[in-house]
């Protein structure tokens, strides 16, 4: 799944409105592996409420500084 062929459609509602509340998270997002992005994408799809998906948004700026220190 490449980021520059990445549809809006593809990502659920409230992964993009947390997304587009965090630059870092959005910007970590986009570089990440196809596999690592599908999986974060897997588990927002999952999301059974608010709160579990603005964790796996923070997870993934979690992510970035844990690889970044």
């Amino acid at each position: 799944m490449d980021m520059d062929r990445l549809n809006a459609g593809d990502l659920p509602v409230g992964f993009g409105l947390e997304l587009a509340q965090s630059g870092d998270a959005l910007r970590r997002f986009g570089q990440l592996s196809d596999t690592a992005r599908a999986d974060v994408l897997r588990r927002a799809r999952a999301a059974g409420s608010a709160d579990e998906m603005r964790a796996i948004v923070a997870s993934i700026i979690s992510q970035a500084a844990d690889l970044n220190p």
